[in-house]
């Protein structure tokens, strides 16, 4: 699949390339939030001196999908949705938000766009998983049309076994 970047808009959004100057964003807005950090695996960071977006845009130039939720209104770097897996036209996505923006939709927003742009380049599934306690991030996923599947794994992060549940939805007429 050719992964060419695209940037897309939502009714509230820019979802963008990362750029050097979202470091501190993501840094304020993820990793330094112990909250965020509960559920999206990422190094947490002490200090604003170790924020960086090397991995990020090292990523991205390898043809990785990336982008950073920008809130239109306010050019407000809030939150990153990203590519973890993508095999056999199915991609899996991830995201985080920072947690001043925690429900008022703009993952949900940000995760329909995507799909929709992803579903329109010929893949064919995406899937996105979640820790099962994670309750907020499941509703994304079902509020981007997602259906949980049945496959279950455990996964050990910070010290802790987690369920973690995989939500999919297919390309099909009705779902763009």
């Amino acid at each position: 699949m050719n992964k060419k970047f695209h940037t897309l808009e939502t009714q509230r959004l820019h979802l963008r390339e990362v750029r050097p100057t979202d470091a501190l964003a993501m840094f304020h807005m993820i990793h330094h939030n112990p909250k965020v950090l509960e559920t999206f695996l990422a190094r947490y960071m002490e200090d604003e001196s170790e924020a960086h977006v090397n991995n990020l845009l090292t990523y991205q130039e390898n043809g990785h999908l990336i982008y950073i939720l920008e809130v239109k209104e306010t050019g407000a770097a809030i939150g990153m949705l990203l590519e973890q897996t993508d095999e056999n036209q199915a991609m899996e996505l991830g995201y985080a938000i920072g947690e001043p923006y925690w429900n008022q939709g703009y993952t949900t927003e940000a995760m329909r766009a995507v799909i929709a742009y992803l579903f329109e380049k010929g893949y064919q599934k995406i899937t996105a998983e979640c820790f099962i306690e994670n309750k907020a991030s499941a509703r994304v996923m079902e509020k981007s049309g997602m259906i949980k599947t049945e496959k279950e794994y455990t996964l050990n992060y910070q010290n802790k076994d987690h369920l973690v549940i995989e939500y999919e939805i297919l390309n099909q007429p009705g779902n763009e």
